[in-house]
């Protein structure tokens, strides 16, 4: 495995925990707190983290990603996104080439998104 997947891998992992720690105790309301008009709740960032890491997937895979229809369960939004981790961490633990992108431009951008989005849910959460 490259230096660079390891990398990747690392920052895959620093989501999925900054993530968890920014829920953890969170209140029952928490997933539809709405901070204010037309901004995200809890719940939608968790299911656009999921979209955004979907669309980096598809550079391991081709394809497109449509956006995940909205789950019932907020427990199931960040389950699946989760799922998405750790499919992407696969895909960079295999060795599956890139397509069409270099390791970098995949850090600085779908990854480097669904990193800010993880600060919002933990302003959110404070």
């Amino acid at each position: 495995m490259s230096v660079e997947n390891d990398l990747l891998r690392h920052f895959l992992a620093a989501i999925a925990s900054r993530t968890q720690k920014a829920l953890r105790d969170a209140p029952e309301s928490f997933p539809d707190f709405a901070a204010g008009h037309q901004l995200r709740t809890p719940v939608q960032i968790v299911r656009h983290m999921t979209s955004v890491l979907g669309y980096a997937r598809t550079f391991f895979i081709g394809g497109t990603y449509p956006r995940p229809d909205p789950l019932p369960i907020f427990g199931d939004e960040v389950i699946r996104l989760h799922q998405m981790l750790e499919d992407l961490a696969g895909h960079l633990s295999s060795g599956t080439p890139l397509i069409a992108i270099t390791p970098a431009q995949l850090l600085h951008g779908p990854l480097a998104d669904a990193m800010t989005h993880v600060y919002e849910i933990s302003e959110i959460s404070e």
